[in-house]
């Protein structure tokens, strides 16, 4: 990872997805656990 990346729009778009990403995984892991 770059430190020069760090105040980047893109760095900052991906750093705001990824919790919704993880949130979606564990929310897909537990409907596939349920059903």
């Amino acid at each position: 990872m770059d430190n020069g990346q760090l105040t980047s729009p893109k760095n900052l778009t991906v750093k705001s997805l990824l919790p919704i990403v993880f949130y979606i995984l564990i929310v897909n892991c537990q409907l596939s656990i349920v059903n």
